[in-house]
């Protein structure tokens, strides 16, 4: 059987970056500055969505309650963590850019993510755009996580089969929108809450990226 990968796709928040937990953190803040509460499922739910269907759902749930205020603070408050350079790569992610781009293997992003905030962060990090083969974002126009359309989109871009395509994702948006998407899936928790039916989704779990480089290495290389 042949185990060669095409190529990888990154989540960006809670995967390559430590932002999960600065949005939860955001989440926190705006929720006593605007004394509300979007439930406790919402921090979930959202993660991995893009702005415009988060900013729907709570305007059609809470149609009285200024919602764009409420995620315009949140959105300024990850943002002034990002100028502050306050937001971490996440562990092993440097050594599994290195490692795939040394052995030829595409690598992608794929997130719901703003442009200029996954543009901010990669540079204040030294880490060239380049290096990554595609980069959809927020700001594209296509069915979010999760929805399949941003991982086909992707391995489309690449030119590559999903079903020879490892997606890297710590979301249950993620997770679902990838196995939509027909891409072997590799889960790495991080903050975000994922329920049983939905990690066993995941076709392989890891601790962190240093454990991912290591399987890829031994199981899916020549």
């Amino acid at each position: 059987m042949n185990n060669k990968i095409n190529a990888v796709i990154f989540d960006f928040d809670g995967v390559l970056f430590n932002s999960e937990i600065v949005w939860k953190k955001a989440l926190i803040e705006a929720n006593k500055k605007f004394r509300f509460d979007p439930g406790k499922d919402f921090a979930s739910w959202s993660c991995g969505r893009d702005e415009k269907s988060i900013r729907e759902y709570l305007k059609s749930k809470f149609p009285n309650f200024s919602v764009d205020d409420y995620r315009d603070f949140m959105i300024n408050y990850v943002r002034e963590k990002v100028k502050d350079k306050k937001i971490t790569v996440k562990k092993g992610a440097l050594g599994i850019l290195k490692f795939l781009n040394k052995n030829n293997i595409p690598i992608a992003i794929a997130t719901g993510s703003d442009k200029d905030r996954v543009c901010d962060l990669l540079n204040y990090k030294n880490i060239p755009l380049n290096l990554f083969k595609s980069i959809i974002t927020g700001d594209v126009d296509i069915k979010r996580k999760p929805e399949p359309d941003i991982y086909l989109q992707t391995c489309k871009n690449l030119n590559v089969d999903c079903s020879k395509t490892i997606v890297i994702e710590d979301s249950p948006n993620g997770i679902m929108s990838a196995k939509k998407a027909g891409c072997i899936t590799f889960w790495v928790p991080d903050v975000v809450n994922v329920n049983l039916e939905i990690q066993k989704l995941a076709d392989f779990r890891f601790k962190n990226l240093i454990e991912v480089k290591r399987y890829i290495e031994k199981y899916f290389l020549d």
